[in-house]
């Protein structure tokens, strides 16, 4: 989950806990490949084939969005190593996408009405032919996945596969809410520029001195603001008035 306990000054970082990331098969070191680096064009374009692929295999695409830097995408990453999560993740076409420095994606995330990430890792399991995102209540858990396991993983993606169809009817998401969940996504994406911006000064061994502040007051709004909509989602009608947020001190 994107929040303070992860960002580690490199000091930290070597001091604190690399031995224990080096020993670790969820830290191993070609884990690093399971986020590649690429453009957003090209990101787009793998986006498009998976899709592609996901609707002729006639399964749901499991995208999920990480970064290197952070230590719960790193162990999701070292789950999909193992046995059980193999034969869990062949129901699926697999797609991780690297977020970097808290970059915008609601180019890629428009299309299936999940504008922005909440935290890395976020794993949506989308049907390819409505677009839907089937787990929209229950990804929060794997914001945190160096809390979970391999075998809590496989579990999960199998519930998910045996729970819904590629193809079956999803109900409308109301256009006020869209819009509404739209707008908030360009708010905290403009949030993300800034902290990306610390955030790599900081993993290349700056010193940031205002980033933790700002860091905190940031989560505050995402995961309000997250729960908010599995909230809203869930209600079968929209409310006469969506909620407001307190304006971020150092905007």
């Amino acid at each position: 989950m994107i929040h303070k306990s992860k960002r580690c000054s490199v000091f930290a970082l070597l001091c604190t806990v690399l031995a224990c990331f080096l020993s670790s098969p969820a830290f191993s070191a070609g884990n690093s490949s399971f986020y590649p680096s690429s453009s957003p064009d090209s990101q787009t374009q793998r986006l498009e084939e998976a899709l592609n692929q996901a609707q002729m295999k006639g399964k749901p695409l499991l995208l999920i969005l990480g970064a290197n830097w952070c230590h719960d995408s790193r162990a999701l990453a070292g789950y999909f190593d193992s046995p059980e999560v193999k034969q869990a993740a062949s129901h699926y076409q697999v797609l991780p996408v690297n977020v970097g420095y808290l970059e915008n994606k609601s180019a890629l995330l428009g299309q299936f009405n999940y504008p922005a990430y909440f935290a890395t890792p976020t794993v949506l399991a989308i049907d390819p032919v409505s677009k839907a995102v089937l787990n929209r209540a229950s990804l929060v858990t794997w914001q945190s996945a160096h809390n979970e396991s391999a075998a809590a993983l496989a579990e999960y993606l199998d519930s998910i596969v045996s729970g819904s169809a590629v193809g079956e009817t999803h109900s409308e998401i109301p256009p006020s809410l869209i819009e509404f969940e739209t707008q908030q996504a360009n708010v905290l994406y403009a949030h993300y520029q800034h902290l990306g911006v610390l955030l790599k000064q900081e993993d290349e061994g700056q010193a940031t001195p205002t980033l933790n502040t700002k860091w905190r007051e940031v989560k505050a709004f995402r995961v309000k603001l997250q729960n908010d909509l599995i909230d809203l989602h869930q209600q079968p009608e929209p409310p006469g008035a969506f909620p407001t947020y307190p304006e971020i001190s150092w905007k």
